[in-house]
């Protein structure tokens, strides 16, 4: 067998495998390594994305751990079901379990970025792209700490990628709570950027923010009172636009306070208690004129919905998460469960419930620092860490 598969050419190989699934090229890839090396180079990889640029469009992604093995389930938007990934968690943290609560993940398009020191004020980041399983660990930061804003974003046209760290998480280290970082793959290192705007107090939780049109959005403190906002950072320039902050007037009462991106537009999930009941809301950052002063920035209501709370208000805030789910669309999800209710965010309607994924799948439920979604659109192709 052996040797009529070698006896055929390179490009009848390349249709063979192009006709399988991710997950099963990856169990190729274990059977002999005359196939793991076709399939890891870089002749395949163009020919994989030129006939699949994205291998799915992940979103609600959510981790647990099962049989002592660490696995990663995610809703595919192409396939509209729930796909379990590759166990990427064991190649980028091997011994994820128990500390896996002490990690940060985020990700963009193709690449994940994590945090995964054990260390208390040491941060070690790594970029990873799940498909190639090619990874990097980032240069240490400038100032040592563990940040709690990370940020990556993906530029696929010039296959690059840029990461953005921010603040401390040690209530210790107030003089590094306003320090901004941000590294470039084009230059491979970290440079020093603007740091947090005063007045401003400092960020208001571990969070990766939203990215829109080259301007990251994140939550910070404004003041001593516990007023909350959104400020905005301009990735290109590394500066802060302290014309483009605007409070968020509802913070006070609310449980959670969540970015989400949803056509290139920026949503505010919160989630507050009115009466006994759980008020979730989702409003739409805007502005009459994207050269206004402060003042003219605010928030549309686009959905709010109002349920019972049978568990107790804690349970409950730590559950729920606003995901991001295709054109136009939003999913009030739950963690725990995995079931999900979906919104159309130009109108206010619930446009679909989501199923959870089977019970025989589902494992012991973990968390990371950041409880903050991302979605993935996986690729071969366009590969920033090549």
């Amino acid at each position: 067998m052996a040797t009529n598969w070698d006896s055929l050419p390179d490009d009848v190989h390349d249709r063979i495998f192009n006709k399988l699934e991710f997950k099963d090229l990856f169990r190729c890839k274990t059977v002999s390594k005359v196939w793991k090396n076709h399939i890891e180079s870089d002749d395949f990889y163009r020919c994989r994305g030129a006939s699949c640029p994205q291998e799915g469009s992940f979103a609600a992604i959510n981790y647990n751990i099962k049989h002592n093995t660490s696995q990663c389930f995610a809703y595919d938007l192409h396939s509209n079901s729930w796909r379990l990934m590759l166990p990427f968690l064991n190649i980028l943290i091997p011994d994820a379990h128990p500390n896996f609560h002490m990690y940060s993940i985020t990700g963009h398009r193709s690449l994940i970025c994590a945090e995964v020191s054990k260390l208390p004020n040491e941060a070690v980041l790594v970029v990873f792209n799940p498909m190639t399983g090619k990874k990097r660990v980032l240069p240490p930061l400038l100032y040592p700490r563990k940040p709690v804003l990370i940020h990556i974003l993906v530029n696929s046209a010039t296959k690059s990628y840029t990461v953005v760290v921010a603040g401390s998480s040690s209530a210790t280290q107030v003089h590094l709570s306003k320090k901004v970082e941000v590294f470039r793959s084009t230059t491979s290192k970290w440079t020093e950027a603007s740091d947090i705007p005063r007045p401003l107090i400092k960020f208001n939780k571990h969070q990766r923010g939203v990215c829109v049109n080259g301007v990251l959005h994140v939550i910070a403190r404004l003041d001593g009172n516990g007023n909350n906002g959104v400020i905005a950072f301009d990735v290109e320039n590394g500066k802060w636009l302290e014309d483009m902050a605007c409070v968020i007037p509802f913070s006070h009462n609310s449980y959670r306070l969540q970015l989400v991106e949803c056509d290139e537009k920026v949503h505010l999930y919160t989630l507050t208690m009115r009466q006994g009941l759980f008020v979730h809301s989702i409003d739409v950052l805007e502005c009459a004129n994207v050269n206004g002063r402060a003042s003219t920035w605010h928030w549309r209501n686009v959905v709010r919905v109002r349920n019972h709370n049978p568990r107790g208000w804690r349970l409950c805030a730590n559950e729920k998460l606003c995901v991001s789910f295709g054109d136009g669309k939003l999913c009030l999800f739950n963690m725990m469960g995995g079931e999900g209710v979906v919104y159309d965010t130009q109108d206010g309607r619930q446009v679909s419930v989501l199923a959870a994924p089977p019970n025989n799948e589902k494992g012991e439920q973990l968390f990371t620092s950041i409880r903050e979604p991302f979605s993935l659109q996986p690729c071969f192709d366009i590969d920033p860490m090549a």
